[in-house]
C-alpha cells in the first residue's frame, strides 16, 4: 500500500491529497494486474471500491504500474478523461535503459537495466519476469554506483535475486578506491544468493563475465544486464560473441 510516513505526514498537507497503491488503505488501487502479450501490462484502477476502468502501457512491472496509477490519479483529479489518459498512454515510448531490449541473437534476448539498488533489480527482475514467463532469467549484475560498491547492502542484495534463475555478479568496479573494510564482498553475496536457492557465478572482471555468458546462455533465455554505468559495452559484445557462437 502507500508508504506509511506519507500516512502520516497527509494530514499536514497544505492541498487536496489522493493515495494509491495495491491495496487499502489507498483510495486508487491497481487490480488484475498482467501481462497484455505484446511487451506491455493490462491492469484495472479501482476508486474506493468501484472501478473506475481497465488501461494498459508498454511497460511492465509492478513498480512501473504504480507509476502509471500514480499519474491517472493526478489526471483524473484534474478532470482528464479515461480515453484521454489511455491515449496518452499508447504514444508512451518507454524510459531508455529501463527493460530495454537491446538485442535478440540466436532465440537470446538481451535486455539493458540502470537498476544499482536492491529495491530496483528486485523489481527489474520482478518485471522481466511477468513479460518472459517460463524462460529462463539470467541477471547480470555490475557493482558500479557508489552505494552499490560498498557494503551497505550487504545483506540486502541476495534477496533481490529471488526470482533469477542464475545470477551473474561482475567485480565491483574500480573496487581499489573503495578501502577494503568499506567494499561490497562479491563472493559472500554469490554464496548468499545461492543460500536463497538461486544459482550464481562471480566470474570476474567484464571479460569473465562475457567469458561466462557466452559459453553458458541458450535459445530461450533471457539476459537481464543491470548497472549504471556503461559495463564496458557489455551489451553489445554479448550480442557479437552469440552470434559469432551460432555462426
Amino acid at each position: 500500500t502507500f508508504s506509511p510516513p506519507v500516512r502520516v505526514l497527509l494530514p499536514g498537507a497544505p492541498a487536496p491529497a489522493a493515495t494509491y497503491g495495491l491495496d487499502k488503505p489507498a483510495e486508487y488501487t491497481a487490480h488484475d494486474i498482467e501481462a497484455d502479450g505484446k511487451g506491455g501490462t493490462r491492469f484495472t484502477v479501482v476508486h474506493k471500491g468501484e472501478s473506475v476502468a481497465t488501461f494498459t502501457m508498454p511497460m511492465t512491472g509492478r513498480h512501473n504500474v504504480l507509476n502509471a496509477v500514480s499519474v491517472i490519479v493526478a489526471a483524473l483529479e484534474l478532470g482528464v478523461t479515461v480515453d484521454q489518459i489511455q491515449t496518452a498512454f499508447d504514444g508512451f515510448q518507454g524510459i531508455r535503459r529501463r527493460q530495454d531490449l537491446v538485442a535478440e541473437v540466436n532465440g537470446i534476448s538481451i535486455y539493458d537495466d540502470f537498476a544499482h539498488h536492491p529495491t530496483a533489480i528486485a523489481e527489474t527482475i520482478r518485471a522481466v519476469r511477468m513479460r518472459h514467463p517460463g524462460q529462463r532469467l539470467i541477471a547480470v549484475f555490475e557493482p558500479r554506483s557508489n552505494t552499490s560498491r560498498r557494503n551497505v547492502f550487504q545483506n540486502e542484495f541476495p534477496p533481490a535475486f529471488a526470482e533469477a534463475d542464475l545470477a551473474v555478479i561482475a567485480q565491483v568496479f574500480n573496487a581499489d578506491r573503495i578501502p577494503e573494510a568499506e567494499r561490497l564482498d562479491v563472493n559472500r553475496v554469490v554464496a548468499d544468493i545461492r543460500a536463497c536457492g538461486v544459482q550464481a557465478e562471480a566470474p570476474g572482471d567484464t571479460e569473465g563475465v562475457l567469458t561466462y555468458l557466452t559459453a553458458n546462455t541458450r535459445s530461450g533465455d533471457v539476459v537481464l544486464i543491470m548497472s549504471n554505468g556503461g559495463f564496458d559495452g557489455i551489451h553489445g559484445r554479448l550480442a557479437a560473441a552469440l552470434e559469432a557462437v551460432g555462426t
